[in-house]
């Protein structure tokens, strides 16, 4: 931090300053600009709200964002692993079903590339047993 820039704010009241700050990714030290500044207070982007329930329930999924859509591989359901493949579209808040995955995977990676996206890893089958070194591509 800059000398002098917490001038005439007590020390509780900088270092707070600059915690927040650093939570929430600002790059100066706002709320240190003299005696009258307060600490900046972190965005409240409001209550969340349900968009559109998913087709299926499921948990332990991979996620990314492709052409402003939303997709979701794999996971696990009540009744097991899933290898079903879900695109959302947030601007018509629909779901669509993608291409199904080979096998059911679940605590895998999905990661956007400029090939396509890649599910990385996961357990195949119903348990945390069989782990997998697979690296998938959805072109």
């Amino acid at each position: 931090m800059p000398a002098g820039e917490c001038e005439g704010l007590p020390y509780p009241r900088c270092v707070l300053a600059l915690v927040v700050s650093l939570a929430i990714g600002l790059v100066g030290i706002a709320g240190c600009a003299g005696p009258s500044a307060s600490p900046p207070s972190p965005a409240v982007a409001g209550p969340w709200t349900t968009v559109a329930a998913a087709p299926i329930e499921l948990l332990e999924v991979g996620v990314a964002a492709r052409e402003g859509r939303i997709w979701v591989a794999g996971g696990l359901r009540m009744d097991g692993a899933s290898d079903a493949v879900l695109v959302f579209d947030p601007e018509a808040g629909t779901w669509r079903a993608g291409p199904n995955l080979p096998e059911a995977v679940h605590h895998a990676a999905l990661v956007l590339t400029p090939d396509g996206l890649l599910l990385i890893g996961g357990y195949v089958g119903d348990t945390l047993g069989v782990a997998t070194s697979a690296v998938r591509r959805l072109a």
